[in-house]
């Protein structure tokens, strides 16, 4: 049944072809967006039970030679597993965190959770403080800069693509589709930072290297790799950039602060 894990061995075919075999792979029996109705077509099979389970790829598979193909699994159930979640009680609070109740454990959850629905509605504010200063400014944004930044995004786009698992070529194709996408969004950076240096000046709003250093062990600190982070952030232009981040920060914080005494 769906939510089950099943053990099974599988032939794959595809435009007549065997493309690939597998034994003994485990798959948890719920809807996956790159395997459409495959779960829903092998549930409650039995042990031993063979049968030919065919899908439709969508065109983001990761596969992209098999993309937007038919698909056809001759599969063969081994072993059934059944998902079983454990009592929720203070035994088991224990187990899985710090905590020595499960009131405990359900009071972070709701702490968690508020602190989630204020991160979202300081972000839809300042947000909303972005659109406003963009809607009001008229001014030109220099074409080679809006060029530097698309590269930028397009670079971070196929990179978060190909870390999720697709094929550099899939990867690269789909950043080209979004690329008038990427170019708004370019420009939108652009003009913004260029309204925030603005502000900067004129509020003579600048960072010390105090504060820089300050945020930069705090950065180091949080990281995975500490060496390797302090390292990197010793770099010059990532001194700059990081410098400019807080400076940002400063002039969004006046902002906020003008528009909540207004």
């Amino acid at each position: 049944q769906m939510n089950d894990f099943v053990v099974a061995d599988y032939t794959l075919t595809i435009d007549e072809k065997e493309c690939e075999t597998k034994s003994d792979e485990i798959f948890e029996l719920k809807d996956e967006p790159m395997l459409p109705d495959f779960a829903t077509q092998i549930a409650g099979m039995k042990i031993g039970e063979t049968r030919s389970v065919t899908v439709h790829l969508p065109e983001s598979f990761p596969r992209s030679e098999w993309a937007k193909k038919q698909a056809t699994f001759e599969f063969t159930v081994k072993d059934i597993k059944e998902k079983k979640l454990p009592e929720a009680d203070d035994h088991w609070a224990v187990s899985v965190s710090n905590f020595k109740t499960l009131a405990e454990v359900r009071e972070h959850i709701r702490i968690d959770l508020n602190r989630m629905k204020e991160r979202d509605s300081e972000s839809a504010f300042e947000r909303s403080i972005l659109d406003e200063l963009i809607n009001q400014s008229k001014f030109e944004v220099p074409d080679s800069t809006v060029d530097r930044r698309v590269h930028y995004l397009t670079e971070q786009n196929v990179e978060h693509l190909i870390s999720s698992g697709y094929p550099q070529d899939k990867a690269d194709a789909l950043t080209k589709e979004k690329s008038e996408e990427l170019k708004q969004e370019a420009e939108r950076q652009v003009r913004v930072a260029l309204i925030f240096d603005e502000i900067a000046k004129l509020e003579n709003i600048s960072i010390t290297d105090d504060v820089l250093h300050e945020r930069a062990e705090e950065i180091v600190r949080s990281s995975r790799n500490p060496e390797e982070t302090a390292s990197r952030i010793k770099d010059e232009n990532r001194q700059e950039a990081l410098r400019d981040q807080l400076r940002y920060e400063k002039v969004f914080d006046l902002l906020k602060s003008s528009i909540a005494k207004n």
